[in-house]
């Protein structure tokens, strides 16, 4: 699919710090572990950052944003899953932070036409459950958070950048 005549294509950002996480695999025991890493992360990050948070219902990516949030000065206890309302919004830390759920999108053009671009090239960092729905229009320097549930408390988190199913990264951005 391609998305070269879409007004989404932005100037080129300067490289973010990824690179200390790219490759680099965690186990978390419970979620305070979870919480943990992701306020590991958070000085990492800059405004226009990406996450993508990739696992299966239940896996504890909104647990992650929490923790993002917390080292951000949100209140975690404000942070709940978007999946009916696609986007909250945190304004009151020190980044803004934008926590998307794509669960429920039919496809890709869905978010372009709720202005996701917007958020994404904005002065806020952005969380994106289910990013898997909108590939096509992410940029290829989106970090990606595979979260897979090994056992009931257990989950492995590996950090890569974004590969399209088949293989191929996603196109530079």
């Amino acid at each position: 699919m391609d998305t070269t005549n879409s007004k989404f294509i932005p100037k080129s950002r300067e490289n973010s710090k990824f690179s200390n996480w790219l490759g680099k695999e965690y186990t978390s025991n419970s979620i305070n572990d979870t919480f943990q890493l992701a306020e590991d992360l958070a000085p990492d990050l800059k405004p226009g950052d990406i996450l993508c948070l990739d696992g299966s219902l239940g896996a504890g990516k909104t647990h992650f944003v929490k923790g993002l949030a917390k080292a951000l000065g949100i209140d975690p206890k404000t942070v709940h899953s978007p999946t009916f309302t696609l986007i909250h919004e945190y304004l009151s830390g020190k980044i803004p932070l934008y926590h998307f759920d794509f669960y429920r999108l039919k496809n890709w053009q869905e978010a372009l036409d709720i202005g996701v671009e917007e958020y994404f090239w904005s002065d806020g960092i952005s969380c994106i459950e289910w990013p898997d729905r909108i590939t096509p229009i992410l940029p290829s320097d989106a970090l990606w958070l595979q979260i897979d549930s090994i056992t009931a408390n257990t989950r492995k988190i590996f950090f890569r950048k974004g590969i399209r199913p088949g293989g191929e990264y996603m196109r530079e951005g």
